[in-house]
């Protein structure tokens, strides 16, 4: 590959662990990034690859041939450091959802199948399973088998699920029962789903016969009390670009910093006085989810890595004011940091 560039949006790709179409089999996802070890990096810029790949056809050129001058590489810019200005919390978030896209169902199906978009159903972003009911201390909350990341939220606060360090409140393809730790009384349960990848690769169709969400074909559901639910409200969040655009009631961080944890939707706008430059986001200080400049997806960033900066080509900013909106799952950073250089981890050796 001479040039791979950047999987911007939800688009960046994965592989499939496991057997093909087994219940346990999971997502693995790619970076957001196609820079597979090109010869040139997502910004276009040479490479030692580069370097070696050019003199080692100079010494086969037989005969030789006229180069042209190398274009010249982007200049980037480590913009100022940004507070965090606005929020949205969970709740918020949900309001802001349009009524189409909250969907009541006899039981969960995946995302694909919902009765949304022309009856094309859902293909990227999030799916939330929602259930309102009467709980007791104790309650059994079971989920089977979530493609591909869930969370699970009780009246709007994440709930610490009690796994390790490396996996901090989230479930992962897999059974899970906890008990759930409420007062007697209504409450919302929802069970927040993150679709990390699809395959972008593979010897047979059965590699992109995927469903994500809570899919029947791979035994995934939801049991409260050793029975299976009737009845969940299922919410699609797709973050297009003219939902995003749209959002309205922002709230002042300063008003109430503590407010301020995820999910939710953080905002910080700036101006470029001049003509804009490429530049990274570096989200190292963040957790998990996904950034949008002016209104455009650049792509998601997790904490585990190996990627940290996600590349912000200058034609998606303004001379004059741009906005960043930030989705974080678990825990937001208290500022938007920009560098000057890419940061793709450390390479992977198969």
């Amino acid at each position: 590959m001479f040039h791979g560039g950047t999987n911007f949006g939800f688009t960046a790709g994965g592989g499939d662990v496991g057997d093909i179409g087994a219940p346990d089999a999971y997502a693995v996802a790619d970076i957001t990034s196609y820079d597979y070890d090109a010869p040139l990096t997502e910004a276009g810029d040479y490479t030692v690859k580069y370097e070696f790949a050019a003199e080692l056809i100079s010494q086969y050129e037989n005969p030789k041939l006229r180069r042209p001058l190398r274009p010249i590489q982007s200049q980037k810019t480590a913009y100022p450091t940004l507070q965090l200005q606005r929020y949205l919390n969970y709740t918020d978030i949900i309001m802001e959802i349009p009524s189409s896209h909250k969907i009541l169902q006899d039981k969960p199906v995946s995302m694909e199948l919902l009765p949304i978009n022309n009856g094309n159903g859902q293909t990227f972003g999030y799916i939330i399973y929602r259930k309102v009911a009467n709980f007791s201390p104790g309650d059994r909350y079971k989920v089977s088998r979530p493609k591909d990341l869930a969370e699970l939220l009780i009246d709007g606060e994440l709930v610490d699920t009690g796994f390790t360090n490396a996996q901090p409140q989230y479930w992962f393809n897999d059974i899970h029962d906890i008990a759930l730790n409420v007062s007697s009384g209504e409450h919302t349960i929802d069970l927040f789903v993150d679709v990390i990848a699809r395959t972008n690769w593979g010897g047979r169709w059965e590699h992109f016969n995927q469903q994500k969400g809570l899919p029947e074909i791979t035994g995934s559901k939801i049991e409260i009390n050793n029975i299976e639910i009737q009845g969940v409200e299922i919410i699609a969040l797709e973050f297009t670009q003219a939902w995003v655009n749209g959002l309205e009631n922002w709230k002042t961080v300063e008003d109430d910093p503590a407010a301020l944890k995820g999910p939710c939707l953080v905002q910080s706008s700036f101006t470029i006085p001049t003509t804009p430059t490429d530049t990274f986001l570096n989200m190292s200080g963040w957790h998990k989810g996904v950034v949008f400049v002016n209104g455009f997806n650049v792509g998601r960033y997790w904490k585990v890595g190996p990627q940290q900066n996600l590349y912000v080509p200058a034609p998606l900013l303004n001379t004059g004011i741009n906005t960043i909106i930030v989705f974080e799952q678990f825990e937001p950073s208290d500022s938007i940091v920009f560098s000057n250089i890419p940061n793709l981890g450390p390479p992977f050796l198969p």
